[in-house]
């Protein structure tokens, strides 16, 4: 029995030796070109394996390939779409004998993926069985089962081209890892999109899970950028992308330029309502001390992405956003304008805000619809309550190639009660004020844009008072600073009377000129002016030159002064010219130097007559030289 049993034993490690040395010396790159085949005719795809084979002996064995790469689609705009440094399977043999492939290590080093759609939105990862026969016993039969224990994936790139718009996006991953336990797979992932960190940590489904077409759950946390990110929930058709049912949630303490707001959150829902189409529910984002809530619909099936929605808050405050004034150097921004992002959404969607509240401004009840469709961003119909006043208008920007756009604008406010504006609250008592502006320009910022502006601004007021004692106080104010001019009595706690006020200015090319469209009437004086604002460079220079009306004995010094407002839109400074002063410099040197106010200034004092009605000589200015250049927005 003892020599049987020897016999086997030196049968059996003769059989052992034989195998183990036909591994060793068995070269698999001599079946390279039947792999290469096998593959190719699965998939309809050029495939090439530029590299070695090896083959590592062991219970589990190891496949590792060298310079792999998956041919593009016969439509797309590179040769390949997959091109892998080396690809590494340790393979479970016994599984094999029931169908059923587990792979204990899958790795993949230096993978490049190029995903691209064509011009009708197909993508070149869509692919096909070889051939009809065999699409169809695939489809009776089902696929083996297949389980990866680990996934390892180092120094990837992503590069993703849309075929409508020709726009390309990439992304790095420096290492992504997928580990099996419990029924789902642990994910960390690392990567880095538009210079924007990414870092993932979670569990979801198994692969076998996502081929096998069954609900897939995910549980996800991270950072994108400076936001942190949850994302939780489950597919119920992975594959199509049907069936979603996900809660996400974003949560920044600070942002780049706006560190002012404080905290920022979004959270929302999402779910799909047919192929392509998404339904945004429970969308609540809040910016600080400001909440916005509201629902929209994502289409992906278009040329670009389109929402359609609603938002709405209760109270939103701008103020964290915009710089004081203190702060300001320029009161127009210099930041290129979004012309690109401009052009790869459509929207349609309608806010509504109770109350909208920045340093300069109050606006109650405002409702707007915004329509961005093909890079024409369109506000219309716009309106609220401003100081008691009906707002309304219409603006459009239209984006012109990838840096430029064009702005319309058409603004009117009916019956505005200056005393309720922040910085005139409680110095102005009715006054109600009509105000209009139309203007039209170019340019790749706010600043460019209005350094080219054309256009009008026409501001009438009516029949008003104003508190003295706050007169005084007005600094670098034109408006107050001139009515404490005006006013011919000594009692600063006095009301005085405003009969009427014009502003009116025309707009060429940047240069808002105004030749006595400033005018005020008061019970006791009238004042006439004008001067240029030059929106390019932002300086300013306006003068008005007040005079008292017949029969009152306003003092002559406080007459002998014409009011001037220098410095900047940001910072205005008060200046006052003696008329000796002002009747030297009126010469056409000073004139260029000043932008035109001191000829008009020197006009002022040579008027022959006083003007009895300086609204009416200031309207009739506003009606006449308009700027020959359109400023209606195309249809």
């Amino acid at each position: 029995m003892t020599r049987i049993i020897k016999y086997i034993s030196v049968v059996i490690l003769a059989i052992v030796t034989m195998l183990v040395g036909f591994f060793f010396t068995f070269d698999i790159n001599h079946y390279k070109d039947d792999i290469v085949h096998a593959v190719e005719s699965q998939t309809g795809r050029k495939v090439s394996i530029a590299g070695k084979i090896h083959l590592g002996l062991s219970l589990l064995p190891t496949v590792v390939i060298e310079k792999v790469s998956l041919g593009n689609a016969s439509w797309g705009t590179r040769p390949a779409m997959l091109k892998v440094r080396r690809l590494e399977a340790q393979i479970a043999l016994m599984p094999l004998l029931h169908r059923y492939i587990r792979l204990t290590r899958f790795v993949l080093v230096r993978p490049e993926l190029y995903l691209e759609t064509d011009r009708r939105g197909r993508g070149n990862w869509e692919i096909a069985a070889g051939g009809k026969k065999q699409k169809a016993e695939t489809e009776t039969s089902s696929p083996p089962s297949l389980r990866i224990h680990h996934i390892l994936i180092e120094e990837a790139t992503v590069i993703y081209r849309d075929g409508r718009s020709h726009r390309q996006r990439s992304m790095f991953i420096p290492r992504l890892s997928l580990n099996a336990g419990g029924g789902s797979m642990r994910l960390a992932l690392q990567a880095d999109y538009d210079k924007k960190p990414i870092r993932v940590d979670g569990s979801i489904a198994s692969l076998d899970t996502l081929l096998s077409n069954r609900p897939y759950k995910v549980d996800l946390k991270g950072r994108l950028g400076k936001f942190s990110l949850t994302l939780k929930g489950d597919v119920q058709q992975p594959l199509e992308a049907r069936g979603l049912k996900l809660d996400l949630k974003l949560i920044a303490n600070s942002l780049k330029g706006l560190t002012r707001v404080g905290r920022v959150s979004v959270t929302a829902s999402l779910a799909d309502e047919k192929p392509g189409v998404y339904a945004i529910k429970s969308i609540k984002a809040r910016l600080g001390g400001s909440e916005i809530r509201g629902t929209a619909m994502l289409d992906l099936n278009g040329a670009r992405p389109a929402v359609d929605g609603s938002l709405d808050t209760g109270r939103l405050d701008l103020s964290p956003f915009l710089k004081s004034r203190s702060r300001r150097t320029r009161l127009f921004s210099r930041t290129p304008l979004p012309v690109v992002q401009m052009q790869k959404l459509d929207a349609d969607v309608d806010i509504t805000a109770a109350k909208v509240v920045s340093p300069e401004l109050i606006l109650h009840g405002m409702k707007m619809r915004l329509r961005l469709h093909r890079g024409r961003l369109r506000l219309s119909p716009l309106s609220a309550k401003v100081a008691d006043g009906d707002l309304s208008g219409e603006v459009d920007v239209i984006s012109r190639g990838t840096s430029m756009v064009d702005v319309y604008a058409l603004l009117r406010v009916k019956g505005l009660k200056p005393g309720l504006l922040p910085k005139l609250k409680g110095k102005f008592r009715d006054g109600r004020t009509d105000i209009t502006l139309h203007a039209a320009g170019r340019g790749d910022s706010i600043a460019a844009v209005m350094a080219g502006l054309n256009g009008n601004l026409l501001a009438r007021m009516g029949k008003g008072k104003v508190q003295t004692s706050s007169l005084e106080k007005a600094g670098g104010d034109l408006l107050m600073r001139t009515l404490s001019l005006l006013s011919p009595e000594n009692n600063k706690d006095a009301m005085s009377d405003v009969r009427c006020g014009v502003a009116a200015f025309h707009v060429r090319q940047g240069l808002a000129r105004s030749d006595k469209g400033i005018a005020m009437e008061t019970n006791g004086v009238n004042a006439v002016g004008g001067g240029v604002v030059n929106l390019a460079t932002e300086k300013l220079d306006l003068g008005l030159r007040p005079y008292a009306r017949k029969g009152l004995g306003a003092s002559v010094g406080r007459m002998a002064e014409v009011v001037r407002l220098g410095g900047t839109l940001a910072h205005p400074e008060p200046k006052a010219d003696t008329l000796a002063a002002v009747k030297t410099a009126a010469t056409v040197g000073a004139a260029f130097v000043t932008g035109g106010i001191s000829l008009l200034a020197g006009g002022l004092y040579n008027m022959a007559t006083v003007d009895e009605h300086p609204c009416t000589t200031a309207l009739a200015f506003a009606n006449k030289d308009r700027p020959a250049a359109t400023t209606a927005a195309p249809k």
